[in-house]
């Protein structure tokens, strides 16, 4: 195991696990080609590769607003439509120790639209607590597969997200 090295600031260094890492160069110019191409794919009522990765799981767009550039984001997520026709996310973000930068934006501003084959819709969101988060839990593990090993994978919860579409 490798031993704590210090700082510059002498306040030691964070365990790997506790470190967020920034992504290689290539792993970043990748990741926004492929973005784009999920956003032009899901705006064109197509099946998207991310969801065809995860088993046919629908996938629709989350345009949201920085909590603190304001500046407008739009991210693809898997999505599956619950009784009742609201919608329920996750925030896997593949499984790191940190919930996805969409997340915190929609935490701070639950008044989101949500496109879905190119036609947006408003929507309120809300994170899933407690009692209504376990009484999803087994709905979300059967739509989403990979979930159940992202939370073995996680240090925290995956939060669930419930949209309802006004």
């Amino acid at each position: 195991m490798m031993a704590l090295m210090p700082d510059r600031r002498g306040l030691g260094r964070l365990p790997r696990p506790l470190r967020r890492r920034r992504a290689s160069p290539i792993v970043v110019r990748f990741s926004r080609i492929f973005t784009r191409l999920e956003r032009q794919l899901a705006r064109a009522g197509r099946t998207t590769v991310g969801g065809w990765i995860a088993g046919r799981v629908p996938v629709l767009l989350l345009p949201t607003t920085g909590r603190r550039s304001g500046k407008p984001h739009t991210t693809p997520l898997l999505y599956h439509r619950v009784a009742g026709g609201s919608l329920l996310l996750i925030a896997a973000n593949g499984a790191a120790d940190w919930n996805p930068d969409w997340f915190h934006n929609l935490a701070a501003d639950p008044s989101v639209e949500v496109e879905l084959d190119g036609i947006r819709y408003p929507a309120q969101a809300r994170v899933l607590q407690g009692g209504d988060r376990m009484a999803m839990w087994d709905e979300a593990l059967r739509a989403f597969p990979g979930l159940e090993a992202a939370q073995r994978e996680s240090s925290r919860a995956v939060p669930l997200i419930q949209v309802t579409v006004d």
